[in-house]
């Protein structure tokens, strides 16, 4: 019975880590968009329930992040290919305005990023970017974590 304590203990350990690995770096998380308050740098708050565009990408991004910084650009590049009525791009920090408004000066201010009001870390975003693409009916269609080609063949089939 005593060598089976350290045992159970080994295992009950190795359980809980694998449980926070797959929490932190696995699992993907509800669409925390819903849970949240965003707004631009003017104050005006975004609302996807009255948000008319057939698609949206909602991306969860930081200003040190290199992934996300590289992401961007096929963002933009799908938008501007699918156009500005079809699709919508959303970009959350929950970082000081102060560097929101560099990662939009960074790219020449063709994108907004709102700001949240929660920190990311309250709504299950650990790893960024995490990127949802959402459908006509706000069902998530594709969810990427840590940089993806948002303008590859993959996501231009799904808004087609």
């Amino acid at each position: 019975m005593k060598k089976l304590l350290p045992l159970a203990i080994v295992v009950v350990i190795i359980l809980f880590a694998a449980r926070k690995v797959y929490i932190r770096f696995i699992a993907i998380p509800e669409l925390p968009i819903e849970t949240s308050v965003l707004t631009d740098r003017g104050g005006v708050q975004y609302d996807l329930k009255h948000d008319d565009h057939p698609y949206i990408l909602v991306s969860y991004i930081q200003s040190w992040c290199g992934d996300c910084m590289v992401e961007v650009p096929s963002m933009l590049q799908l938008v501007k290919e699918q156009g500005k009525e079809k699709i919508r791009l959303v970009l959350i920090s929950d970082e000081p305005r102060e560097k929101i408004l560099r990662i939009e000066q960074r790219f020449e201010n063709q994108i907004t990023v709102y700001q949240s009001d929660r920190p990311m870390k309250s709504m299950d975003i650990h790893i960024f970017p995490t990127t949802f693409l959402l459908g006509p009916d706000r069902k998530i269609l594709l969810v990427k974590k840590e940089g993806f080609d948002w303008n590859g063949e993959q996501v231009r089939a799904m808004v087609n």
